[in-house]
């Protein structure tokens, strides 16, 4: 009895995942054959020839434009008795025929001619993935040129950042890698100034002051406010007044409506309480009032009565 040697016997545990159901799609035709030929070279021993290998690649193309190939197929062996193809190789011809791009390297290139491959918005390495994939399938060779269409769809703030660097990349490897370093110094920075700005509390507005949201029409008392507790104005030492000078109602700095510290006269919400009114502020709304008043019982004013008499003291002679 031979035993399996230990690679054969640990090759054969492998479970590499099965490839993707194709339905004839030329962009996703090299994808499709890549997974079908990695799972083979994975997994030889649960195919005892190339035909088997075929026939098990045409069980993942089920639509489209793959599911028809797959019934050429089928059909051709069905009616002469023997498979379409005889080798891997040749179904691997045919398949790169119908279902690859036509010339890989051409796309490849007039993609890279483009802004089609420039990085924008996407991920650093969403970028470099791409731009890797397109130079190995132009068939590009000089670095220098590489460096060229790196540097153009690279991000602007990079790719600015690294050429006025002290040391300049001398290949697309030190290229690559300058701005691997710059994107993780970027992401670093904005952690710590999403961190740093999450502990910042906003100031205290106007708008949010105990009181200011209270309406004229609260007749309760004023805002029990106290120098000691206000954050947003120091207390005020007040001094003695001088011989003959009335002394304030309220300490200086703080409203002379109301006494609050936490604003001035202007922002006082008890600006239209009559009780809050100095005595010239209620002469001259009452005289307000008045006036509004005549003018909706259409008073005559003084003018026009002088006028009016005028015309009844005149009396015409007869001639």
């Amino acid at each position: 009895m031979v035993l399996p040697s230990p690679i054969e016997a640990k090759t054969s545990k492998l479970k590499p995942a099965p490839p993707s159901d194709f339905d004839g799609n030329r962009k996703r035709g090299r994808i499709f054959l890549n997974q079908c030929e990695l799972y083979i070279r994975l997994r030889k021993s649960d195919f005892a020839d190339e035909a088997t290998q075929i026939n098990w690649a045409l069980t993942y193309m089920k639509s489209g434009r793959a599911a028809a190939f797959a019934e050429e197929l089928i059909a051709h062996e069905a009616d002469n008795g023997t498979p379409r193809f005889d080798s891997w190789r040749d179904f691997r011809e045919r398949f790169e025929e119908k279902f690859c791009p036509l010339d890989e390297a051409t796309v490849a290139v007039n993609r890279l001619e483009s802004t089609a491959y420039f990085q924008e918005k996407r991920e650093l390495d969403d970028y470099i993935d791409e731009f890797d994939e397109l130079l190995r399938r132009s068939g590009y060779q000089d670095d220098k040129l590489g460096i060229v269409k790196f540097r153009r769809g690279l991000n602007p703030k990079i790719q600015d950042q690294i050429a006025c660097g002290d040391d300049l990349p001398p290949d697309l490897k030190g290229w690559k890698a300058a701005a691997r370093t710059i994107d993780q110094n970027r992401q670093a920075n904005d952690a710590f100034q999403s961190a740093l700005g999450s502990r910042v509390k906003p100031a205290t507005s106007a708008n949010t002051r105990p009181g200011a949201t209270r309406s004229f029409f609260n007749l309760g008392q004023p805002a029990k406010d106290s120098a000691s507790t206000s954050p947003l104005r120091p207390s005020v030492a007040s001094a003695p007044p001088a011989p003959g000078v009335q002394k304030p109602k309220y300490p200086p700095g703080s409203c002379f409506r109301c006494g609050s510290l936490e604003h001035f006269s202007r922002q006082c919400p008890h600006n239209h309480d009559i009780r809050y009114m100095t005595p010239e502020e209620k002469q001259e709304w009452i005289c307000q009032i008045l006036a509004d008043e005549d003018a909706k019982a259409g008073v005559e004013q003084p003018a026009d009565k002088e006028e009016k008499e005028e015309k009844e003291d005149f009396v015409p002679r007869s001639g």
